[in-house]
C-alpha cells in the first residue's frame, strides 16, 4: 500500500511497476489470515493481495477482497 487517499480508497504499488488505485466498498471483505478486519486496519506500507474488478479507463480496481499480509515468525 503506497498511501491511503480517501476514506474508501488506497494506492497500491504493483509488482510489474506503476501504481493502481483500489476502491473499497461496503461489501469489500478485508482479512488478516482468517480474521475479518476493517478498512481502518489497512495502513500505508502494508503488503496486501487484492481481488476485484478492474476498470482500465480509470486504472482503478474495485475490491471484492483485500488480504493483509501476515508476517510469519
Amino acid at each position: 500500500v503506497s498511501a491511503l487517499i480517501a476514506q474508501d480508497a488506497f494506492t497500491l504499488q504493483i509488482q510489474r511497476g506503476g501504481q493502481l488505485t483500489v476502491k473499497v466498498t461496503a461489501s469489500t471483505k478485508v482479512w488478516s489470515g482468517e480474521t475479518a478486519k476493517a478498512y481502518a486496519d489497512i495502513a500505508a506500507g502494508a503488503s496486501v493481495k487484492v481481488r476485484g474488478t478492474y476498470d482500465v479507463a480509470t486504472n482503478t480496481l474495485t475490491a471484492i477482497e483485500v488480504r493483509l499480509h501476515v508476517a510469519e515468525d
